[in-house]
């Protein structure tokens, strides 16, 4: 597998380090209405709170 000879990053690594920017995207933009479509997710399990505001962007 390449993740474990290091020369691809593990996938989880990856999610880790966006997923800060994503929610620093989202957060303050909560209330305004917005279509994202289908938004394809590795690990969303680690920041449900992302999860969540991309829910409710559904029911602005």
């Amino acid at each position: 597998m390449l993740a474990d000879s290091g020369l691809v990053p593990e996938p989880s690594i990856g999610a880790q380090k966006i997923f800060p920017s994503v929610y620093a995207y989202l957060e303050p933009r909560k209330t305004q209405r917005a279509r994202f479509g289908i938004v394809p997710m590795d690990f969303p399990n680690y920041r449900p709170d992302i999860m969540k505001l991309l829910i409710d962007k559904n029911f602005v």
